[in-house]
């Protein structure tokens, strides 16, 4: 068989795109307007809602996900509901609601922040449904006699059996 000695330019194009081993320092928030946050929805479009604590009081602010952790640098840096992350808050506008992201902590670098007492993070998102549109399946009855269901349907039992020519 022949030995591939120059290897090819898909070899070197793929060197192009190899990161470092990960980020092993802990960037820790240097002014007042870097502040931790946890994320809480994402509307898509380079945005999110994330929850802070700014000024003393627990604010929710649009978050701005920069160009820096998205696509190709998306994979070591990957931004979802729960998420802990380093925000910087506009202070320069006159409302204080926008912010930007400026960096993503592990599971690992989250439990590092909580561990240090001067760091305050805001409790994670609890996950609830608001769905008011879904269907719930019981083996309890739901139907009372005073209801106008037929009384076939009521006194339906599952020792019944329903052959194809019923239907």
């Amino acid at each position: 068989m022949v030995k591939n000695t120059t290897g090819g330019k898909h070899k070197n194009e793929g060197r192009k795109y190899i990161t470092g081993g990960g980020n092993s320092k802990l960037r820790l928030s240097e002014n007042e307007a870097e502040c931790y946050a946890i994320m809480n929805k994402m509307f898509g479009n380079g945005m999110c809602e994330v929850t802070t604590y700014y000024n003393g009081n627990e604010v929710k602010l649009l978050c701005h996900i920069r160009g820096k952790f998205r696509s190709r640098n998306k994979k070591s840096n990957f931004v979802s509901v729960g998420s802990t992350v380093l925000i910087g808050v506009r202070d320069w506008e006159s409302k204080v609601d926008k912010c930007d992201l400026l960096e993503v902590y592990d599971q690992d670098q989250t439990r590092q922040l909580n561990a240090m007492p001067s760091v305050r993070i805001p409790a994670a998102p609890i996950a609830h449904n608001d769905n008011t549109n879904e269907v719930v399946f019981t083996n309890e009855e739901q139907f009372d006699e005073d209801e106008t269901m037929p009384k076939n349907i009521m006194m339906n039992n599952l020792e019944d059996q329903v052959s194809f020519e019923d239907i």
